[in-house]
Formats: structure tokens, C-alpha cells, sequence
């Protein structure tokens, strides 16, 4: 069931949507955080663009491939010294059939665990737009998850900054939102469709601050209403 969209928001973010195959998500369904407010709406999760994974699947690919890619070689190399009459070289001498099992074992599912961390890293790696800030939830397989937050009412300028071959293919960026608060810089990094989010994030602030400027005293009454129905329980990202 779609969301009901208060007036405020229906022309910046009109309706339930979601793109980039899951890297972006408006009005996301069953997700929430641990420092969330009462009231507190989820109005935007991102992740960065898919596309930033090619390099590392392409490592795998390169790695997979190694093993069989030099079985062939020795292969080719003993059927040359057999050619010129040269015992070939038997890998059974240098160690049993058996360590060898072993040690393809391992290195395969060395091959595996960098993958699935690497993919880890990109999934729950977000970027969640509020009704009253932006956090960017930097999870890292081995230490641990980190977040950071800029209030919707301290932003001051929003830039975007698309550079090389794929993100212009691909349509990401990074977007570099400035903030009046000690820390100055808040960088999202690779995001699909960086301009509309620039758009999106600069219309949310000036909203913020209008509703700030009419009279709203406290913080979780500085921002426009939450629409009733999408406060739903979820996971934690």
C-alpha cells in the first residue's frame, strides 16, 4: 500500500519509488535504526551505485580463473619438455595430491569470503534521509559500523561531482553537502542520480527552514509531518 504523501513533500517526492536495483529507494518499507526519533520518517535510503562493485568482480573473476589458468600452463609446459624429450615436471613430487586438494580449498574460499565482504561492505554501507537529518551508516565488515548526521536545518550548500568514464555512463556521483555545523563537509559518496539528489536535499532544506522560521521551537518539529502509514518496524541497516 503506498504512503500517504502529506502536501508538503508531494512535489519533491511524489510517490514510492525505487531504482538502480535497490541502490535507491523512496520511501523505503521495513526499515528503521537505532537512534531514531519519535516521529522520525525515513524518506530516502541509498547506497552507492552498483557499478562501483565492477572492480572488485572483476578481481574475483581474474582470481577464480587463476587455478585452471595455470593447471593449463603447466599442462602446455610438460607436453613441451615431453616433445623434446625432457622428463616433465610432476606436481605430485613437490607435494601429495592430497595438500594440493587443500590448498585449492582454501584458496577458493579465500575468493569467497572477499567477496562476500566486499559485497557486505556495498549492501549495508547507507544513506538515510529523515524528516530531520541525513546519516550515513559506513559499515566495515571488520571494525565495526560507524554514523554520522547533518541536520536538514544546517544545510547550506549542496554540490555534486561526477568524474570519469563510468560514473557518467552510469549516471553517479558523489554529492558534497556543507553544513553550518563544526563539521563543514559531509561527503556521499557514488551515489546513483546525484543531481536529483542535490535537488531533493536542497528542497528538503529550504523546507526545514521555513517550518523553523514560522515558529517550530524544538528539533523533531522542524520538518514537515510523517506520512501516517510508513513508520513501519524493520531491521536495523
Amino acid at each position: 500500500m503506498p504512503p500517504r504523501i502529506p502536501d508538503s513533500l508531494s512535489s519533491i517526492l511524489p510517490k514510492r519509488e525505487r531504482k538502480s536495483l535497490g541502490a535507491l529507494q523512496v520511501y523505503p518499507e521495513h526499515v528503521s535504526f537505532n537512534s531514531q526519533d519519535p516521529g522520525e520518517s525515513i524518506y530516502i535510503l541509498m547506497r552507492s551505485h552498483i557499478a562501483v562493485n565492477i572492480g572488485w568482480i572483476i578481481r574475483l573473476f581474474v582470481g577464480l580463473l587463476a587455478p585452471p589458468i595455470l593447471t593449463f600452463l603447466v599442462i602446455f609446459f610438460n607436453s613441451i619438455l615431453e616433445s623434446r624429450g625432457i622428463p616433465p615436471i610432476e606436481i605430485s613430487d613437490l607435494l601429495p595430491v592430497s595438500n594440493w586438494l587443500m590448498i585449492v580449498l582454501f584458496y577458493y574460499s579465500l575468493a569467497v569470503s572477499y567477496a562476500l565482504a566486499n559485497f557486505l561492505d556495498w549492501y549495508f554501507d547507507v544513506y538515510l534521509v529523515t524528516n530531520l537529518r541525513i546519516l550515513h551508516v559506513d559499515f566495515r565488515v571488520f571494525t565495526g559500523k560507524f554514523v554520522a548526521e547533518a541536520a536538514l536545518v544546517n544545510i547550506e550548500d549542496v554540490s555534486t561531482h561526477i568524474i570519469g568514464f563510468l560514473p557518467s555512463f552510469f549516471d553517479y556521483g558523489d554529492v558534497l553537502v556543507q553544513t553550518a555545523a563544526e563539521k563543514t563537509k559531509f561527503n556521499l559518496l557514488s551515489l546513483p542520480s546525484p543531481s536529483w539528489f542535490r535537488d531533493v536535499i536542497t528542497d528538503l532544506s529550504n523546507l526545514a527552514k521555513g517550518k523553523r522560521e514560522r515558529g517550530y521551537g524544538n528539533h523533531a518539529d522542524t520538518v514537515y509531518e510523517a506520512p501516517s502509514n510508513m513508520e513501519e518496524e524493520g531491521g536495523e541497516p
